[in-house]
């Protein structure tokens, strides 16, 4: 171990929801006070689940009580990666719980890599979306950060019917759902000063 460079596991004690992410090295710590973000490079001779990764920017935001934490990791030689295709399952739910609008779109995808093109195959309209939203620059990020590879990501739409109306409905439902409460919050409203009225005039 570099003679600056510490374990997690030394660092952060009280840590032990997992073991493996445990056992990297923190190289550097960046606080950015103005944006609320932390960001940590790790070191590591052993694969980090992303799960892991993920576990432990939560404990991390809860900690410091900061808003964004990003980590980046740095593989040391002949650490043998999961094939990211296989991995897209785990990429989706990281991505998903750290940006929940993306879960109904990202849903049902698939992954295709050629060459150096990371391509995300949706199932249902969203694409322009996760373009205009900053998710083609986002999905590049954590490529690189968690497997050190360099993609030019890129969504389309293969749109599978069934799984379309599915949304549509939903979105219907929901923007019902929302009407019908703002509804209710003005009845009560108007309930509220009737009653302050009659109290006024006995």
């Amino acid at each position: 171990m570099e003679k600056d460079e510490k374990q997690i596991k030394d660092i952060f004690p009280e840590y032990t929801q997992d073991k493996v992410i445990t056992q990297g090295k923190i190289v550097k710590l960046n606080l950015h006070k103005k944006t609320n973000k932390l960001e940590m490079y790790i070191k590591t001779k052993y694969h980090i689940p992303l799960k892991e990764i993920l576990n432990f920017e939560n404990f991390l935001k809860s900690r410091f009580q900061i808003e964004k934490v990003s980590i980046s990791i740095k593989y040391e030689e002949n650490v043998k990666l999961p094939n990211i295709e296989e991995e897209w399952k785990e990429i989706i739910l990281y991505l998903t719980t750290k940006y929940p609008t993306t879960k109904m779109l990202l849903k049902n995808s698939n992954l295709e890599i050629n060459d150096n093109k990371f391509l995300v195959v949706l199932s249902s309209k969203g694409a322009e979306y996760l373009i205009k939203r900053g998710f083609v620059e986002i999905l590049e990020d954590v490529i690189y950060r968690i497997y050190n590879k360099k993609y030019k990501v890129e969504y389309i739409e293969k749109i599978d019917e069934d799984e379309q109306r599915k949304f549509e409905e939903n979105a219907k439902l929901a923007e019902k759902l929302a009407v019908e409460l703002a509804q209710q919050e003005m009845y009560v409203e108007k309930s509220e000063d009737l009653s302050s009225n009659e109290r006024k005039r006995k």
